[in-house]
């Protein structure tokens, strides 16, 4: 860029960023299992008042260690894939409607969050041996890197499938006596499998052969190994459990029913208290921090809090706080953003927040609270604003009918633009599950967009039924937030996520994309994430022309759409499956996206590039393009212009303060002459993650 970029930075959060440094104290423990059974309902577990099922675990591990009788895995479906993700990674799995990568074919998906192999490799320098996974699900094969630029395939750990739990318990001794790896998960798969058959002597069959081979996990390959004795911790937990009786029962799981959230945990080891029973809640998110801090690593980008629990020597209670998922919108003179964030006096919660101000004042507001707090999770905000007001909408974890967490769409107005606010709109729900356990449908996180005609929100449903169908759907409001009518934009088999609309031209003009899996060239019976797009011209009364933008065997991700100069311009990022760096792509369209022109690659050297955020800046005539770069070697932010959205200028550095600063997932705005920009940052070492803000 050619101009130097005038700045304002505001780094907002609701409480105050305490910093620590790694972890002080001393444990002895120096390696670290984690065994996951998998698909056990904690109602054959600890909430079984007689333990019969697993007098090992129950008799002589518990004893030994800590559980916590209030463990869960908390967010949208309840699948192995996710599950093991939000396990290694302390983040709930960023594509939450995709059962597993193993169904129906093999389906590329890592996760988006580095693994704790990654963490451990990064920061220790140790090689590949040191990490080990030995897993009995193919669900599980992409557990060993994920896709986070500063970590992947370089610091990924030795991944092994196994079989039955006999043969993956052979496997893993065979794997440990030739590595003695230091950090170790392993998963246990017959109690899943034996529970999809609907024979409950299999199903409680499977479960004693898991507490079997849990314990000699323990006292043979652990205790009974001079390299692990006495100095390693092991953690028992199950990935999801199963439906409750009423639900439909043991056969199936994926729902929101307490039976499918509910999962056992036992922590022992040498820095853990024994005996000891902890009533609060915590969720499978908490295992990665929880692994960090026994082995003295950060988990930069997990989102889970430390088990603090567990530790003898208690490390720093602090509840750290996650700003996440900003938004930015200008309209008449004035910025709104909006976020959410766990509140730190709770191990597990998180709300949206509103900040607002004047174009021409230096300071935000205060936050605002937007949705009422009374779900446990309020998060993935979107916002817009016309001349009804200011629209917010988010995905809402609250009980309904005052017993069952189930996951809604809730809506809200503020007609004078943030000060006063109507009630809560909820506009979509999920299908709880019911005596049928494939009945249920889950709805995803919303976007939204107004114009002059009215407001469109856009979200996705995942039906468990006939199919497994996937649709995404948009409810259409004409008379300013008082009535929505859900009309369909797309269905399918796999998996839409990462969908993003804007207006374009007219006032009934709109348009999205969205990646979803799909077939990839040259690799039969295998599916990657493809780039798809489709468009209305009546506010989103009928969506058509869609067409696929992508088409090739590498990670097309995170697309964002920019309409200016009589252009359509799509974004992505993309990454070979090698896991070479990302690279951002752009294709235009001269007719509002009915056909396409060729795919460009922005040339921006040899580092990573990827979490594009794009618009056109009217005042200048120009597109506007931020992403998150690691040319320094760690997440921040840099930005281009073009014209022409075809040639584009050298890419300059936003605020670049200290290489010690971790900046991603930009968002950006354009609006009444100005150009503003929101931002998720952190600074190594420092536990809470904030927002950031620049007007440009």
């Amino acid at each position: 860029m050619e101009k130097q970029i005038q700045r304002a930075i505001t780094i907002v959060t609701f409480f105050a960023v305490i910093l620590f440094s790694l972890p002080l104290l001393a444990y002895t423990t120096e390696n670290v299992f984690v065994v996951v059974i998998d698909g056990l309902r904690n109602n054959e577990a600890f909430e079984d008042a007689d333990h019969d099922l697993i007098p090992h675990i129950w008799n002589d591990l518990r004893p030994q260690g800590t559980i916590y009788t209030e463990f869960y895995n908390d967010y949208l479906t309840t699948f192995t894939t996710p599950g093991h993700m939000a396990i290694v990674t302390g983040q709930w799995h960023v594509a939450p409607n995709l059962a597993n990568v193993v169904s129906g074919g093999i389906y590329d998906v890592r996760p988006e969050a580095p693994t704790i192999f990654e963490y451990f490799r990064y920061h220790t320098g140790k090689p590949k041996a040191s990490c080990l996974v030995v897993t009995g699900k193919k669900n599980n094969i992409q557990l060993d890197w994920s896709l986070e630029p500063t970590y992947g395939p370089n610091y990924a750990s030795l991944l092994f499938e196994g079989g039955n739990d006999t043969d993956t318990y052979a496997l893993l001794k065979t794997k440990l006596e030739a590595h003695h790896s230091n950090l170790v998960v392993v998963n246990l798969r017959d109690v899943d499998e034996a529970g999809h058959t609907g024979d409950w002597v299999t199903y409680t069959g499977a479960i004693k052969k898991a507490d079997e081979l849990v314990y000699q996990i323990w006292t043979q390959l652990i205790q009974g190994d001079a390299f692990y004795a006495n100095k390693t911790t092991m953690i028992v937990t199950s990935d999801h459990g199963r439906h409750d009786d009423e639900y439909g029962g043991f056969q199936e799981h994926a729902g929101m029913c307490h039976g499918c959230r509910h999962v056992l945990f036992l922590g022992i080891g040498p820095d853990t208290p024994a005996g000891l029973e902890i009533p609060e809640r915590r969720y499978l998110r908490d295992i990665a921090p929880t692994v960090g801090e026994f082995l003295g690593f950060p988990t930069p980008f997990a989102r889970g809090q430390i088990m603090t629990g567990i530790f003898s020597q208690n490390p720093d209670p602090k509840i750290h706080v996650y700003c996440r998922n900003p938004r930015v919108k200008i309209f008449n003179g004035k910025v709104f953003v909006v976020w959410s964030q766990n509140d730190p006096t709770d191990t597990g919660n998180e709300h949206v927040f509103l900040m607002k101000k004047d174009s021409a004042d230096m300071f935000f507001s205060n936050p605002i609270p937007v949705d009422s707090q009374k779900a446990r999770w309020a998060f993935f905000p979107a916002v817009t604003a016309n001349k009804d007001g200011l629209h917010v909408v988010w995905l809402d974890g609250r009980a309904l009918d005052g017993i069952h967490d189930t996951w809604s769409v809730y809506y809200r107005k503020s007609p004078d633009y943030g000060s006063t606010w109507e009630n809560e709109q909820l506009i979509a729900t999920s299908t709880f599950e019911s005596a049928d356990p494939l009945s249920m449908e889950i709805v995803g996180e919303p976007e939204i967009i107004s114009n002059e005609l009215g407001e469109l929100i856009i979200t996705v449903r995942y039906k468990r039924g006939s199919g497994q169908n996937r649709r995404i759907t948009s409810f259409r409001s004409a008379d300013g937030g008082r009535n929505w009518v859900e009309i369909m934009v797309k269905q399918d088999n796999f998996s839409p996520i990462q969908y993003s609309p804007i207006t374009m031209e007219g006032p009934k003009e709109a348009s999205m994309v969205w990646i979803d899996l799909a077939p990839t060239p040259n690799k039969p019976n295998y599916y990657n994430w493809e780039v798809f797009f489709m468009r209305t011209m009546n506010s989103g009364t009928t969506w058509k022309d869609l067409n696929r933008l992508t088409n090739d065997a590498g990670y097309s991700y995170l697309p964002m759409l920019a309409w200016g100069g009589r252009k359509l311009i799509t974004v992505w990022a993309n990454r070979d499956p090698s896991g070479t760096p990302w690279k951002l792509c752009i294709r235009p369209s001269t007719n509002k996206g009915w056909s396409w022109g060729s795919v460009l690659t922005i040339p921006l050297g040899d580092s990573s590039a990827w979490q594009p955020a794009i618009v056109w800046n009217s005042a200048r005539n120009e597109f506007f393009m931020s992403w998150t770069d690691y040319a320094s070697g760690v997440p921040d932010l840099r930005s281009s212009t073009s014209k022409n959205g075809v040639n584009w200028s050298m890419p300059v550095t936003i605020n670049s303060q200290s290489t010690n600063i971790f900046r991603c997932k930009p968002h950006v705005t354009s609006g009444d002459g100005l150009l503003y920009l929101v931002w998720e940052e952190q600074v190594p070492g420092a536990g809470d993650w904030v927002i950031g803000t620049a007007s440009l």
